[in-house]
């Protein structure tokens, strides 16, 4: 006797599985082709599913794609994976070299997501699980997410996400945040000074795609009593470095080679 099941979740699982074994997006005739379903089922279910972001559709009208939530909860997105598999190298490096542990986040929505680390060679280390989301305005790789924002999409911003006080270093204030995105955009690299979690900190900088946008931050971060001035000049040097060997392998082109 076959296990009871729920129809509507069925259906919506095998949309999933669908998208994410085409690995590219998908228009909705074709999904509802491929799903054996009527496009108005489809369709539904695809909304469905795309307000919780495991599916993303191009603009109005457009096709759909897996969301970050999928990748969440399953590692499926076919695109990011692909960029873990892109940079494991240059984290690996970047942990040797920093001898503390490395990250790469992307941005979503308003949170930071972790997509990949190499953890540190010390006993005492930082550790964050891959898939964790954190918030972007009182952490090293969420600040150099955030700093190509626009005015009206910082706005945004913090419209939807409270500038919520992790410790008592945390930003919590707009003018501040301003003048902290300010300073990140400036020097090019962020700094995560026990404002997310007491006793940690982080350097940041960011990662640009072919087209020069800020699609990820890379880091590296440890105990707060390893990172003193000093530490923090060489962590910055080291995390430029991985920054632009990331964004070369994603086929960002400096100008004039810089």
């Amino acid at each position: 006797m076959a296990p009871a099941t729920v129809k509507a979740l069925d259906k919506a699982l095998h949309l999933l599985e669908l998208l994410a074994g085409a690995g590219r997006p998908m228009g909705l005739g074709e999904v509802s082709r491929g799903a054996g379903l009527d496009p108005s089922t489809a369709h539904r279910l695809l909304r469905t599913l795309g307000a919780r972001d495991f599916v993303r559709q191009e603009g109005r009208g457009g096709k759909y794609h897996l969301g970050l939530r999928a990748f969440e909860i399953g590692n499926a997105v076919t695109y990011v994976e692909q960029l873990r598999q892109s940079v494991r190298p240059c984290l690996e490096a970047l942990t040797v070299s920093a001898q503390e542990t490395s990250n790469l986040a992307i941005r979503d929505g308003c949170d930071g997501i972790y997509v990949e680390q190499v953890p540190g060679p010390r006993f005492v280390r930082a550790f964050t699980e891959v898939g964790r989301r954190i918030p972007l305005h009182c952490t090293a790789v969420g600040k150099v997410l955030l700093a190509p924002l626009q005015p009206a999409e910082l706005d945004e911003f913090c419209r939807r996400r409270p500038l919520t006080a992790c410790t008592r270093n945390t930003i919590t204030t707009r003018p501040a945040l301003d003048r902290e995105l300010s300073r990140v955009r400036e020097q090019g690299f962020a700094v995560d000074d026990e404002e997310f979690e007491p006793g940690a900190s982080c350097v940041a900088a960011p990662v640009f795609d072919r087209a020069g946008n800020v699609v990820a931050g890379v880091s590296t971060s440890g105990p707060a009593v390893r990172f003193d001035p000093s530490t923090v000049a060489a962590f910055v040097a080291l995390v430029h470095e991985a920054a632009q060997d990331i964004s070369r392998r994603l086929g960002f082109v400096p100008i004039n080679g810089v």
